[in-house]
């Protein structure tokens, strides 16, 4: 089975109305910061539009749609699917924000500067309003740090990978220099997961270092893909042997054979820009590209690898942090 690589899918159409989950079926309990969602809760009894919603909620909707507000007409056809539950506003499984929370919302959910598209894909996920759509497209279009780097969002050419049975089987690793610092950046082969680490030198055990520390954590692959220098050094070698993978040497005449690596590093170069740009923690923002849905896919790498989405910074329904089993590539 062959998949193409994340970054050169085009986005997936959605519309407001989307339904996907019955009402019943939901419990909603918000996972935010007591003070965010107190801020929630009182605008929403303070919103002219909202308040009429709750209203509804709680007395029963008219049987007619003639017989409802104009500004409530919108929302008659999926008056099912609207719930009012500790004392928030959702559709389905999506809270309703406030119009005084709008603009906060936005720069939560483009705080980490991913784009268009997985700025889209996670705000219908997670929250409602008319217009979202639309907002999120004025928002990044007047965001600086995203028009500084716009001419880096070209699609790249496809670039078709084998994808392996199991998560973190097969790992692709290139060195990044980036500045006057180097990083190490791995890349799993089945998810898109990318880990980002700074190296203080480019020998191999430092580079192995940093290794050992992300093997013990996701587990030892059986397939490490790497660029010929420095990772054919016997060191190097010995690790493998000793650790039980197998090392891979891309081709000294066609290095990058290690397609998946390069766009590892690409992926984590443009992270440091933004990082540097926007005056963002680069931490942040490698969590909200691994909690983000591959383009072309209804999950995250933090999915595909750990079955679960990953607390952040954007509020998000404790359900949906429960660990969830995802579908085999």
């Amino acid at each position: 089975m062959f998949i193409a690589d994340a970054l050169s899918r085009a986005c997936i159409s959605s519309h407001d109305n989307d339904v996907d989950i019955d009402v019943s079926d939901v419990v909603h309990s918000i996972n935010m910061f007591t003070n965010i969602r107190n801020e929630f809760v009182h605008e929403t009894i303070k919103d002219d539009l909202l308040k009429q919603l709750v209203y509804v909620c709680k007395n029963g909707w008219p049987n007619q749609n003639n017989k409802v507000s104009r500004e409530l007409k919108p929302y008659f056809n999926m008056r099912y699917q609207i719930s009012f539950e500790d004392d928030l506003l959702f559709l389905n499984n999506r809270v309703f924000v406030p119009m005084r929370l709008q603009n906060r919302i936005l720069f939560k959910l483009h705080e980490a500067h991913l784009g268009i598209c997985k700025t889209k894909t996670k705000a219908r996920s997670l929250f409602y309003w008319k217009g979202l759509d639309k907002d999120i497209e004025e928002y990044i279009g007047n965001c600086a740090v995203c028009n500084k780097f716009r001419s880096e969002n070209t699609k790249d050419p496809m670039i078709c990978q084998e994808v392996p049975n199991l998560p973190f089987e097969k790992v692709a690793c290139d060195i990044l220099d980036y500045g006057k610092d180097t990083y190490l950046v791995l890349v799993d082969y089945y998810s898109g997961w990318l880990e980002l680490n700074y190296l203080s030198s480019k020998i191999s055990s430092q580079i192995i270092k940093i290794l050992k520390v992300i093997f013990s954590i996701h587990g030892i692959p059986k397939q490490l893909v790497a660029d010929n220098m420095p990772f054919n050094f016997n060191e190097f070698q010995n690790f493998a042997t000793d650790w039980e993978f197998v090392l891979t040497t891309s081709s000294p005449r066609y290095p990058k054979s290690n397609g998946l690596a390069e766009k590892g590093v690409s992926i984590a170069k443009s992270i440091l820009k933004r990082s540097d740009e926007g005056k963002v923690d680069k931490q942040l923002m490698l969590l909200e590209y691994r909690n983000s849905a591959i383009i072309g896919s209804k999950f995250s790498p933090a999915q595909l690898l750990m079955s679960r989405i990953l607390r952040s910074k954007i509020p998000i329904l404790n359900n949906s942090l429960k660990p969830t089993l995802t579908p085999v590539l």
